[in-house]
């Protein structure tokens, strides 16, 4: 459940992210001609799969430590870029459009922002997974109320 709830938390900050980044540069996330909304698209979805399967062996020590989240942030960015520039070259750019467009959003602001989504998402998974936090309990249902 922990896993799913990171994931959300994951795509849900990656699309704010990436929509507030647009909207505040006064540009489009990839701006390279030739690639266009879908392969972005597609790879955002593949980006959150990357996340889940990162973060879950991250999350399924009883004690996890916090520097997993350098390994889930790192294998979700490259995972974008490849899976961006593998798209691309499946709905029709050319070789140098698709790999012009992984360097741009790479050097760009787009990959941090993703970044940052996955570094927050992360962290606050090993948080909760660390604190073995429970369901909130009524008063009457704790085991001391009796």
């Amino acid at each position: 459940m922990l896993l799913a709830f990171a994931v959300a938390g994951y795509g849900a900050l990656a699309v704010c992210g990436l929509g507030f980044g647009s909207l505040f540069t006064e540009s489009d996330v990839i701006e390279t001609p030739g690639v266009g909304i879908v392969p972005a698209a597609l790879a955002v979805v593949v980006s959150v799969g990357a996340f889940a399967l990162a973060l879950w062996p991250a999350i399924r020590p009883d004690h996890p430590r916090f520097t997993s989240v350098i390994g889930v942030v790192f294998a979700t960015a490259a995972i974008y870029a490849l899976a961006l520039w593998l798209l691309a070259l499946v709905f029709g750019a050319g070789l140098g459009t698709a790999t012009g467009a992984v360097v741009e959003v790479v050097i760009g602001w787009p990959v941090p922002v993703l970044a940052g989504a996955a570094a927050i998402a992360s962290w606050c998974a090993i948080a909760v997974r660390r604190t073995r936090a429970q369901r909130p309990l009524w008063p009457w249902e704790r085991p001391d109320a009796r």
